[in-house]
């Protein structure tokens, strides 16, 4: 059995097996747990410092109604991105930011995208920014 959850929580249905030269048939109740999706993608990011760089993050909606994405950037003062994205129904959004390191050295962070209608796992982004100085490129 397969399925997909746009949202973390738990999951009740029936499953029949129904055999369809008798009539019979064997129905089960079925309970999944559907857990967090954890990170979807790792970027690795190098620039110059003082120098911004820019990438861009696809994001797929699988509703049919458009979706707002809330964001919250985790450990990093040096990425600059919208507050909110929208994404239009049944299709894919480009998300930009912008990166640009005040210093030389490398740290983490972590963009996370939420909304309602899509829980915050299924669309989770932690990148790893290694910052070089000028004269290491």
């Amino acid at each position: 059995l397969h399925f997909e959850a746009y949202k973390e929580g738990n999951v009740h249905s029936k499953i029949t097996f129904k055999n369809e030269q008798s009539g019979e048939f064997q129905f089960y109740f079925v309970t999944y747990k559907v857990s967090a999706a954890g990170v979807i993608d790792t970027i690795k990011l190098t620039a110059p410092v003082r120098q911004s760089v820019s990438h861009t993050i696809p994001l797929f909606n699988p509703l049919s109604v458009s979706v707002t994405l809330n964001t919250q950037l985790h450990n990093s003062t040096e990425i600059s991105l919208l507050p909110t994205f929208t994404v239009p129904a049944n299709s894919e959004g480009l998300f930009s930011f912008e990166y640009m390191p005040l210093k030389a050295g490398r740290s983490d962070a972590k963009i996370v995208f939420n909304s309602i209608d899509l829980d915050s796992t299924s669309t989770r982004l932690s990148c790893w920014l290694l910052l070089l100085d000028q004269n290491e490129l």
